[in-house]
């Protein structure tokens, strides 16, 4: 009998409010689709929730520098922390990172 196939990309968890969070063991970082002013790739972070299921959270350039000290096979929790201005008067999402 063959084993089943499973995705190694997981549903992507959206922070849509204050407070909103994922917490699990962090498994793969890797590059996304959107290519910054600078030239840089965005990153994906694919966390396993406590249910066995893959989220996947999209970087921003925040949570990517919060990130950073996460290595892989940690325990993450990342908490949305609404919207701040930024120096050069954007909007962003702000985050704060716990690690076990």
């Amino acid at each position: 009998m063959a084993e089943e196939w499973h995705s190694t990309q997981g549903e992507v968890f959206r922070f849509e409010k204050d407070g909103d969070s994922i917490e699990g063991q962090l498994v793969q970082i890797r590059d996304g689709n959107y290519f910054r002013p600078d030239g840089s790739k965005s990153k994906v972070f694919d966390i396993k929730v406590p249910s066995g299921q893959t989220k996947t959270i999209f970087g921003t350039m925040i949570l990517e520098r919060m990130m950073g000290a996460v290595k892989i096979g940690q325990l993450v929790k990342v908490v949305s922390r609404g919207v701040v201005k930024t120096r050069t008067g954007r909007n962003a999402k702000q985050f704060e990172v716990f690690t076990k």
